[in-house]
C-alpha cells in the first residue's frame, strides 16, 4: 500500500504544479497499484482525486463517472468521510454546470455528514452550502 500512497502524494503535487498530464500518469498508476493490493480505500481516494483532475480540466463528464465510482466505494466501505468529500466535490460539478437545486442537495447531504462526523470539513461544507443556497433563492 505504500507505493499507492506515495505516488498519489507525487500526483497530487503535480497536480498543484498544474502537471496535469503526470498527475493523470501518477494517480492511474496509484489506482492500478491499488487495484492490484484489493485495496479499495485507496482506490475510492484515487477515484476522487481523478474526478477533481478532470474536472479541473473541464472533463465534467469524466469527472462525474469518477466521483460516482468513489462514491460507490466509499459507500461500500461505510466510509463517511470519502462520501462527504466525494458529495461535496459532486455538488461543485453540479456548481459548475449550473445545476444549483443539485448542487445545494448534494451539498447539504455532505454538510449533515460532517456535522455527524465533527469534520475539520465543516466549515468549508457549509460555506459551499450557503453559496448555493442563496444563488438558488435570489434565482427564484
Amino acid at each position: 500500500m505504500g507505493v499507492a500512497i506515495a505516488l498519489h502524494n507525487l500526483a497530487i503535487i503535480a497536480q498543484d504544479q498544474g502537471a496535469f498530464e503526470e498527475a493523470h500518469r501518477l494517480y492511474s498508476a496509484s489506482f492500478e497499484t491499488a487495484k492490484r493490493l484489493n485495496d479499495p480505500y485507496s482506490m475510492a481516494k484515487t477515484l476522487h482525486q481523478l474526478g477533481i483532475l478532470a474536472q479541473e480540466q473541464g472533463n465534467l463528464g469524466d469527472a462525474r463517472r469518477l466521483y460516482t465510482e468513489s462514491l460507490k466505494l466509499d459507500k461500500m466501505l461505510n466510509n463517511q468521510d470519502g462520501i462527504a468529500l466525494t458529495l461535496g466535490q459532486m455538488g461543485r460539478l453540479a456548481e459548475d454546470e449550473g445545476d444549483m437545486q443539485e448542487a445545494v442537495r448534494l451539498f447539504r447531504e455532505a454538510l449533515d455528514i460532517f456535522e455527524q462526523l465533527g469534520s475539520p470539513y465543516l466549515n468549508l461544507a457549509r460555506e459551499d452550502f450557503t453559496r448555493v443556497e442563496d444563488h438558488t433563492n435570489i434565482s427564484d
